[in-house]
């Protein structure tokens, strides 16, 4: 799905987890993980019940999939990354 096919609430997440990383905030910062809890909110709510454990999954797929990482790194370079790490960071939080 490309950014401008997202939902607002989905632009929002993706557009904080931007500027999270542009500021140098780590991703595992309270901040970023907050955000990260927000998108998996998201996805829970208009898609499917996104587990700690999949959404996990799809920060992977965020990364090493081209498709879906090029959609993160026009947002903001690193993104994908910077994603998956605060997606595992908020996952690890609520183990």
């Amino acid at each position: 799905m490309r950014p401008q096919a997202w939902s607002p609430e989905g632009r929002r997440a993706h557009g904080l987890l931007g500027r999270r990383a542009d500021t140098g905030a780590t991703a595992s910062g309270k901040r970023a993980m907050d955000v990260a809890e927000r998108h998996r909110a998201h996805i829970t709510r208009w898609f499917y019940d996104c587990t700690y454990e999949i959404h996990k999954g799809l920060g992977e797929m965020y990364v090493t999939d081209p498709r879906f990482a090029a959609n993160y790194e026009r947002v903001a370079e690193g993104l994908s990354r910077y994603v998956r790490d605060a997606v595992h960071a908020n996952a690890a939080r609520h183990a």
